[in-house]
């Protein structure tokens, strides 16, 4: 089973990602991203609650709050309302081959780890 893993990426562009995922423990269900001008730390990844935009230099310069009265998937719901008023079938943000591309990660990821869900063929 995918209780706990860790992956690595590297892009042709120098740079790289690790993602480190657990369901065995209790973890802070944060992220970091850091570029050449700073770095964000993200609050409950899943759910976004705060992001905090860091210098360099570790000098915080930036807070985004979520909203309290979003509690889930608004974001998404909005986007998709606004999408379907405008007769698309996407969203130009996230497009279907971006989810395409997702995908093919995520098969291979788990081919490589011999990893079949139960009714799966």
């Amino acid at each position: 089973m995918d209780y706990q893993h860790t992956l690595c990426f590297a892009y042709g562009n120098q740079a790289t990602a690790t993602l480190h995922a657990t369901i065995q423990a209790k973890t802070r269900n944060g992220a970091i991203i850091s570029g050449s001008k700073g770095y964000l730390v993200i609050y409950h990844v899943s759910e976004f609650n705060r992001i905090d935009v860091y210098t360099n230099d570790q000098e915080k310069i930036q807070t985004i709050q979520k909203d309290p009265a979003m509690t889930g998937y608004e974001f998404e719901f909005l986007q998709l309302a606004a999408c379907l008023r405008q007769g698309k079938t996407s969203f130009d943000e996230v497009p279907p081959t971006f989810t395409q591309q997702v995908l093919h990660v995520t098969d291979r990821i788990r081919q490589q780890w011999q990893l079949v869900y139960p009714g799966e063929n």
